[in-house]
């Protein structure tokens, strides 16, 4: 049967017994890598990544991958795509995890704060006197973040089990290799120092500053102090985050209201990339009681 690339994992040190890998390492591994793979197909096919997008029924003979027989050397796997797009895929997930990689830097500031306080924060610091972007205006300007997110949709896979190698007081000391064979070949090799950073990196989040969204309250849930919000621009439904019950108090009439709702929000960014279309947003005020 032919193949068009393939993905190499490689696993090496304490977690390895006479070539063999625990069950749990490798089938986390695996449907965490089956994950990244799915969603980067979905990026090539649509040339755009949207939060909550899944793949349907017809998607899957198309980014079929097979497992071949583990090799010695600690424990190597292959996985090789059986479709000329996975390819293109196998291209796509290396360009984007060796980026990232090649700008790790083990004194980059990693320190962050709670969403929550950045929230104060916005509020302390919300002028209407600003010109606040419309939802419009934030799509449209955000187009270079929208393929960012694409990145982080993807990688956001990999600390899954990285963890395996990021916790040496758990698992002893490890190493992961993976090798990307597809237009061209990109080999990258985790750590424990490497993979705790990566996580950090990958796991990155903070809010933009506030936005004009229009639309309609589909749900709310009291206990969660979330709400599904529908986008009067997009139609798509998207999590409105709600911190505080003062907070929650302003949204709940509007749960009923057949006109709408027009509040300000911040949307939220992660490992520098934002999701204008289903990404979530934190509530910060109402357009017409801040008016």
């Amino acid at each position: 049967m032919q193949h068009y690339g393939k993905i190499t994992i490689h696993f090496d040190g304490e977690i390895i017994t006479n070539h063999e890998i625990p069950l749990h390492v490798l089938a986390k591994t695996l449907t965490k890598l089956e994950a990244a793979i799915n969603r980067a197909y979905l990026v090539v096919k649509r040339g755009t990544a949207e939060k909550h997008r899944r793949m349907g029924k017809n998607d899957y003979p198309a980014i079929t991958f097979l497992i071949g027989k583990s090799s010695d050397g600690g424990y190597i796997l292959d996985l090789a795509a059986n479709t000329p797009i996975g390819k293109t895929v196998i291209s796509y997930i290396g360009d984007c995890l060796s980026h990232v990689i090649d700008n790790l830097n083990s004194d980059m500031d990693t320190e962050s704060y709670s969403l929550s306080d950045q929230l104060n924060d916005h509020k302390k610091t919300f002028d209407l006197k600003t010109n606040i972007q419309t939802y419009e205006e934030f799509h449209k300007n955000n187009n270079e973040n929208n393929i960012h997110y694409a990145t982080k949709s993807i990688l956001k896979e990999f600390p899954e089990f990285l963890i395996f190698i990021e916790q040496k007081d758990k698992y002893g000391e490890n190493y992961f290799d993976i090798t990307f064979e597809g237009k061209e070949t990109i080999k990258v090799s985790f750590d424990a120092q490497k993979a705790a950073l990566f996580k950090q990196v990958i796991r990155e989040v903070h809010l933009a500053p506030p936005v004009l969204y229009e639309g309609t309250i589909q749900s709310l849930n009291k206990q969660t102090k979330a709400a599904k919000f529908v986008n009067k621009t997009t139609k798509r439904v998207v999590m409105l985050k709600i911190l505080t019950d003062e907070d929650f108090i302003k949204v709940h009439p509007y749960l009923i209201d057949e006109d709408g709702i027009r509040f300000y929000g911040c949307p939220l960014v992660e490992y520098g990339s934002i999701d204008t279309i289903g990404g979530d947003i934190y509530f910060l005020d109402l357009a017409n009681t801040a008016e």
